[in-house]
C-alpha cells in the first residue's frame, strides 16, 4: 500500500522538479520500504528501529553484496539453496572451535545462520544516513512527530478510526474520508453545534 501511494505521489511531483522528502516513524523502518524509496529517488527521513537481541548478535558480521558475509573471526558464510538464496550459513567445524560461539549463535545450533533480505543494503545506507542528518533534517523529522501523528491520534481517539464497525476496505475508506472531513471542518473553524 505504501509503495503504490509513493509511486502515484512521486509521478505527480517529480514532473515539477521538486525534491521529494518523506518522513515516517520507526514503524516503517524496513529494508523493503527503504529500497522502494531509494528506487524512486526519494529522500527518506525514517529512523531505523532499535536492534533486537537477535540482531545484535549479527552486528559484528560484515556484509558485502559481492563477497557474501564474513564473521568476526574472518570466516566466510556462503549462501545455500537454489539460485543463490539469501540464507547464509557457516560451517559447523568453524563454529565448533571458535571462542565467540557463545555470543554469536544460539545454543541449539551447531552453526550460524544469517538471513539477508533483498533490500538489506538500502537499510544499511539508511542507518548510516541517519547518523549524518543535518539540523534541518532533524527539524523536518521532529515536525513529523507532532503534525501527522497528532492528526492520526485525534482520528483514532476522538473520531473512532481505531476500530472498524463495518469490515471491508470500501467501508473503511468511507469512514476515513468522513473522519478527515470532520477534522478539516474543525481546523477551519467552521464547526458549529446546532441545538
Amino acid at each position: 500500500m505504501l509503495e503504490v501511494a509513493v509511486t502515484n505521489w512521486t509521478n505527480k511531483r517529480s514532473r515539477k522538479g521538486i525534491d521529494i522528502k518523506v518522513t515516517a516513524d520507526a514503524g516503517y523502518a524496513y529494508a523493503k520500504v527503504y529500497g522502494a524509496l531509494e528506487r524512486r529517488g526519494i529522500d527518506a527521513f525514517v529512523p531505523a528501529k532499535a536492534r533486537t537481541n537477535q540482531e545484535s548478535r549479527t552486528t559484528r558480521f560484515r556484509y558485502d553484496a559481492k563477497n557474501d558475509i564474513q564473521c568476526p573471526r574472518g570466516r566466510i558464510l556462503r549462501p545455500r539453496g537454489p539460485a543463490r538464496s539469501r540464507f547464509f550459513y557457516s560451517k559447523a567445524k568453524d563454529c565448533a572451535r571458535c571462542p565467540l560461539k557463545g555470543d554469536c549463535r544460539s545454543k541449539a545450533r551447531v552453526n550460524k545462520a544469517v538471513v539477508v533480505g533483498d533490500h538489506y543494503p538500502a537499510l544499511l545506507r539508511a542507518r548510516r544516513r541517519r547518523e549524518r542528518w543535518s539540523k534541518q533534517d532533524r527539524r523536518l523529522y521532529e515536525r513529523h512527530r507532532w503534525r501527522p501523528e497528532g492528526f492520526h491520534g485525534e482520528a483514532k481517539t476522538w473520531h473512532g478510526l481505531a476500530r472498524a464497525l463495518r469490515p471491508g476496505l470500501p467501508n473503511m475508506k468511507i469512514k476515513a474520508y468522513l473522519t478527515a472531513a470532520a477534522i478539516n471542518l474543525k481546523a477551519d473553524g467552521n464547526w458549529r453545534t446546532f441545538t
